[in-house]
């Protein structure tokens, strides 16, 4: 749960006091008033609309005769009070700048989609659409998440008309029809879908990003069908359909979409997922395309592709595709890292790089001492445990890199114990003195993090290992006094 930390201002301890001084009523009343005005606009800052624990019609007809059948929430289960609140009072709207609408499903275990004309999905559907209607009536609303919800389609662009509104499904199902003739404009400024079932909306969503008002877009669980579509539209219009377009995130792509690209002028991230240089053969992107991209996520065998002559200064990659993905190759599609040239082909130093499941790391860290001396962040994730030896093996070629100020080399797999702790210290003061003397965090394992302010020469322990340490060691006292 989140700690939400609030001033308070001195004059509301003077209130205080005035009523501990006298206790009366008057004064009571003043204190209340000055904490409402200064904890109500916290606490509904961020909300969550929570679904009800029942299906909604496991009591039909009992709910529908209930004396509480004349609010409009009066199925909303936990959360019933909160949107009555919220609908009441215009102030509480205006505080509201997150929200989180989760688990509203369908009323019967056995009922679908499909049979949304009968009575009990038209009292879940008006219950959803209300909910949905008072959320897009907050007027500072910044931020959405829908969770683990079946919601009509039409729900969903209500709130796209939110000026650049952030928007995340995840686990959704979208159903019924959408007439976007309902609505006037769209400015939804991020859109990100998470295992999300929005087949019946695909169409429109489409047609939404052609308002140009993306700032990002996440699209990496959606079919090559659906992306082809949306490839295709942007691809026919004559000038950048996407230009305030920053972030993109999709899992999948072939070289005859590549002109895609042209509709995101001023992409900053591209983030490829469970896509390989199989799919993509030997095309190249042109050299036009992209100009302005500074970050890639995705397997390494792209990099000759997206980042050669790109100005790309951060770099998130693997060897393995990942699971679970349609695209997923039981092999791995490496390549050689001397061909790339300096920097990974990027037209300026890689100052960050994150490696996951690495299986070249000798060869990478070497790559890093010749050809892209300047990196800041390192983090390399191995796919076998290192021992001791091997590490040191490893750091030993990690010492030529003179400007690193963040090293992740998770590779130990073992209980936290006083020596391995003691050696973990003495081995960040090592790589310091021979190293970088900018290093400000270190790790080797999944359990400890070592991080040191800037102005202080002590390495400080801390991650999910130390409460075992703790409980089956000893205290840490004893590395301190080394």
């Amino acid at each position: 749960m989140n700690t939400i930390h609030v001033p308070l201002p001195p004059e509301l301890w003077l209130d205080i006091s005035s009523y501990l001084e006298r206790l009366d009523h008057l004064s009571l009343v003043q204190v209340n008033r000055r904490f409402n005005q200064i904890f109500i606009p916290a606490l509904y800052s961020d909300i969550i609309i929570k679904g009800p624990d029942y299906y909604i019609m496991d009591g039909h007809p009992v709910f529908l005769d209930s004396p509480d059948a004349a609010s409009r929430f009066f199925l909303a289960g936990r959360t019933r009070g909160l949107l009555e609140r919220l609908q009441k009072d215009a102030e509480l709207r205006q505080c509201v700048r997150q929200c989180k609408i989760s688990t509203f499903r369908a009323p019967f275990r056995d009922m679908t989609p499909s049979e949304a004309g009968q009575a009990p999905y038209v009292v879940f559907e008006t219950l959803v659409e209300d909910i949905f209607q008072l959320v897009a009536t907050l007027p500072s609303l910044e931020r959405v998440k829908i969770h683990l919800s079946e919601i009509p389609a039409q729900c969903f662009f209500m709130l796209c008309q939110l000026p650049d509104i952030d928007i995340t499904t995840s686990a959704v199902t979208m159903y019924g029809k959408v007439d976007l003739s309902e609505f006037t404009s769209f400015k939804v400024g991020r859109l990100v879908f998470e295992t999300s079932n929005v087949r019946p909306a695909i169409p429109s969503i489409v047609e939404m990003t052609l308002s140009g008002s993306l700032r990002e877009l996440s699209l990496n669980t959606e079919s090559r069908g659906v992306l082809k579509k949306l490839f295709t539209e942007h691809m026919q219009r004559s000038t950048p359909s996407l230009p305030l377009l920053e972030v993109l995130e999709i899992g999948w792509i072939d070289a005859q979409y590549f002109d895609f690209f042209r509709a995101t002028p001023n992409l900053l991230e591209l983030r490829l997922k469970g896509i390989t240089r199989l799919q993509l053969g030997t095309s190249t992107l042109s050299s036009d395309l992209l100009p302005r991209l500074r970050r890639f996520s995705g397997h390494h065998s792209l990099l000759p592709c997206f980042v050669r002559g790109r100005p790309v200064m951060s770099i998130t990659t693997r060897d393995t595709t990942g699971t679970p993905h349609p695209d997923f190759w039981a092999y791995d599609d490496n390549i050689t890292l001397s061909p790339l040239g300096m920097n990974f082909g990027s037209s300026t130093p890689v100052l960050k790089l994150v490696w996951v499941d690495c299986t070249r790391n000798r060869e990478l860290l070497q790559y890093l001492v010749d050809r892209n001396p300047g990196i800041l962040h390192l983090d390399v994730t191995p796919t076998v445990p290192y021992t001791k030896v091997l590490l040191s093996e490893r750091l030993d070629i990690v010492e030529q890199l003179k400007q690193l100020r963040e090293l992740y080399i998770r590779s130990l797999q073992h209980v936290p114990s006083t020596d391995s702790l003691l050696w973990e210290k003495e081995t960040c003061e090592r790589l310091r003195r021979k190293g970088s003397a900018m290093l400000t965090s270190v790790s080797f394992s999944t359990l400890i993090d070592w991080t040191r302010k800037v102005d202080s020469e002590l390495w400080t322990p801390s991650g999910e290992g130390l409460p075992v340490y703790r409980m089956y060691m000893a205290k840490l006292q004893p590395i301190a006094s080394h």
